[in-house]
Parts: structure tokens; sequence; C-alpha cells
């Protein structure tokens, strides 16, 4: 079974509905796969919502619902609706990490900043409070406060704390380099980790710098040659460049290496892309 096989999720949690048509984690189950899936499709964002209002209808006292919901409302743009969500959200992590995402979004450094802080209270342990919390900071010029906060998020997990969702990237990283100032730091304290350059990479490309992105993942698939997300990275960079051959060429190097559904569903869109440019 692939990983991040989204319609395969899905249907195991509307199955599981089905059994235990109670079960509020089931439908909100299926709202996250319903966006993970393709939250930009009218009809996923709508079963999305169907699934998170039942979810809160079966679980008014839960989070799992107002979570998802909001989460929705925050992807489409509507913020006034994910605050007031997570508002209603009890007193978790997730309520703080969401909320403050929200904030980051609307300029509020300072309610964001105290979410933040407070979701580490409540979850210390929790990767993506760090990974956010410092991103914060750098934009802010707290470098070295940015610097510890990602310390703790390679120690929280070391096997991801580098490695950025699509979805994650596109949300906070478009329209800000701080993260590729960040791996520049990186990479100079591990110039032989690909996982740096990859990053940094990745920053480059959402925000339209395509050659230096281009770049930076060549030297990752040069110290790690089967790395299927940095084929898909610079074949999207190289495809930002006008470089249909190469682009092309790394997104079918990138199917071959991977079976991650979401990383595949992405590549056949690209080279799809691709065709119709040449049609």
């Amino acid at each position: 079974m692939r990983l991040y096989d989204f319609d395969r999720a899905l249907a195991a949690y509307e199955q599981a509905a089905r059994l235990a048509p109670d079960s509020a984690v089931a439908y909100a189950g299926s709202g996250f796969c319903y966006l993970e899936r393709n939250v930009g499709r009218a009809d996923d964002r709508a079963h999305a919502l169907a699934a998170f209002e039942r979810a809160i209808q079966l679980a008014p006292g839960g989070w799992i619902g107002y979570h998802g919901r909001a989460l929705l409302a925050f992807l489409t743009g509507d913020y006034r609706r994910a605050l007031a969500d997570y508002e209603r959200a009890p007193t978790v992590a997730m309520r703080f990490i969401g909320r403050g995402h929200v904030y980051c979004a609307l300029g509020d450094a300072e309610r964001a900043g105290r979410d933040y802080d407070r979701a580490a209270e409540l979850q210390p342990n929790d990767v993506s409070v760090y990974l956010h919390r410092g991103m914060l900071l750098y934009s802010q010029g707290e470098h070295a406060r940015a610097a510890d906060d990602w310390e703790r998020a390679i120690a929280c997990s070391s096997m991801n704390a580098l490695v950025h969702s699509e979805l994650w990237l596109l949300l906070y990283a478009r329209g800000n380099l701080a993260w590729a100032a960040y791996y520049g730091h990186a990479a100079r304290l591990r110039p032989d980790d690909p996982l740096v350059y990859r990053g940094r990479a990745d920053a480059y490309r959402v925000n339209g710098a395509h050659a230096p992105a281009v770049a930076d993942y060549s030297r990752a698939i040069d110290l790690a040659p089967d790395q299927a997300e940095a084929y898909l990275g610079r074949g999207i960079a190289q495809r930002g460049l006008g470089a249909a051959a190469l682009a092309r060429a790394d997104l079918e190097r990138a199917l071959e290496l991977s079976d991650n559904a979401t990383l595949r569903r992405w590549a056949e869109e690209q080279l799809r892309c691709i065709a119709g440019s040449d049609g």
C-alpha cells in the first residue's frame, strides 16, 4: 500500500463511519482526506465541510471537528471563520498551533507568538510548534531564538523536522525567504546533508527563485541520488525556467523512484501541463 494514498484512506474512513456511525474521528478523518486530496476542488471542499460538521455534531466537546473546519476555512482564506472555530475548540495544543497560523497569515505576530508559546507548553515534543515559531521569530529578526527552536524541532524528530510537505511550503514560505536563509546557515554547518540543500531549494522554488532552486536540488541529488522529492522539486523548477525537456526528465525520474501517491500525483500533473504546452 502506498503512503499518503488519500483515496484508499478515505475509503477506509468512510467504511469506519458506516460501521461506527457515532464515530467523530471517522468523519473527521474522511474530511482531512478530502482536504489532502484536493482542497482546490469545490466538491472535495464541500465533502470535507460536511464531514467536519458531522464530527462536531457527534462530539461537540471535542477538538477534531472544530480543527478540521477551521483548517478548511483557513486554506480557503476565510480567516474570521477559522478564528471562530478555534475559539470553540477545547484547550489542546492543536487549537493554538492552528490559531497561530491564522494570526501569522493576518500579520499579527504578537498573538501568533503567544499561541505558539501556549502550544509548546501543552505539547512540548510537537515538531510543528518549533518549526513555525522558529519561522515567526526569524521573520522578526530573532535569528538566535529561531535557531534554538529549529534545533528543538530536530531533537524532537530528526527523521522529519527538515522535510516539509508541499502544503506547508505553499502556506508559509511563499513571499518569505526566511527558510532559505536558515538553510544557508545550516549548509555551512552540515555541508554533506542533502536535506539541507533540498530544504533551501524548496524555499527558493516556492518563491519563484528557480535558478538557485535548481542548483540546490542538483547538489542534494549529488549527495543522495535516489531522492524522488529532489527530482520532483527540480523538475518543477526547471519547468519554471522554461526548460521543458529537463523538467520532463526529472519528473519521470521522480516517478521511477517513488510510489508515494501524493508525490506521483503532483509529478503526473506537472507532466500533463508540459504535454499541454508542447501541444
